[in-house]
């Protein structure tokens, strides 16, 4: 299978899709075509959500055209947005007794291989990482923290923390967790206590941590575009 241009009605930029069981996304930066050079590449969960409102099931996150207005300062990163298993989402984003663990490894072992092949990414772990909403803020936490060896940077918008219950907590604790960590949430959430909980767990780390709470934001793919530039403004700069 070849990428295809992503024709979607809200598309902007260099998206392409490949097809398949599982559909990926690949953005590609402005001046990719224009230069040999390597990007970063940041994987991120719920890839239906990211570029487009009609593939999206509650609206799409606009990474393509934040990422156009970031190009402008020097900002530019290769996006992978990885389409979710729709009624085993929370499954496969639960390292804890579910398929999570399998899914990060795939993604660390197989699917960077596959995209590294196809396009001009870094292999370094501080130019390497991932991002996601809710359960995918949860399983990207977990990929940075069981994956230092590939993923130098996470982004945990509106984590879901109490999905996972005490496991998530230790867990963490007991790792060597390093790079860069961006978390935030809205203040009319549930999990607020449990993100900052888990803000001072990583404050024991050797992480550069990035804490938001957005007291007016609920928990919804709005509140997580509107967020969306601060996060990668300080995960890629």
């Amino acid at each position: 299978m070849q990428w295809e241009p992503f024709r979607g009605r809200t598309v902007s930029g260099d998206v392409r899709v490949l097809a398949g069981d599982r559909p990926l996304w690949a953005y590609l930066p402005p001046s990719y075509e224009h230069t040999d050079r390597s990007y970063p590449v940041l994987f991120a969960q719920d890839g239906q959500n990211l570029f487009d409102d009609d593939t999206s099931y509650a609206g799409e996150w606009h990474f393509d055209e934040t990422l156009e207005e970031l190009a402008h300062d020097g900002l530019e990163a290769i996006v992978i947005g990885v389409a979710n298993v729709g009624d085993d989402r929370l499954i496969e984003y639960s390292p804890f007794g579910g398929g999570g663990s399998a899914y990060v490894a795939w993604i660390a072992d197989e699917l960077r291989q596959q995209v590294a092949a196809d396009f001009r990414i870094a292999h370094e772990p501080e130019r390497t990482g991932v991002i996601g909403s809710s359960a995918g803020g949860n399983i990207s936490l977990y990929a940075i923290a069981e994956r230092p060896d590939v993923f130098g940077f996470a982004g945990v918008l509106s984590p879901a923390f109490p999905l996972l219950g005490e496991e998530i907590f230790a867990y963490v604790a007991g790792r060597e967790v390093r790079g860069r960590i961006y978390m935030d949430i809205g203040g009319q959430e549930r999990s607020v206590e449990a993100m900052h909980r888990m803000a001072d767990v990583l404050r024991g780390k050797n992480v550069d941590l990035e804490v938001i709470t957005a007291p007016d934001d609920g928990h919804n793919e709005q509140a997580w575009a509107r967020r969306l530039p601060a996060a990668l403004r300080f995960l890629l700069r």
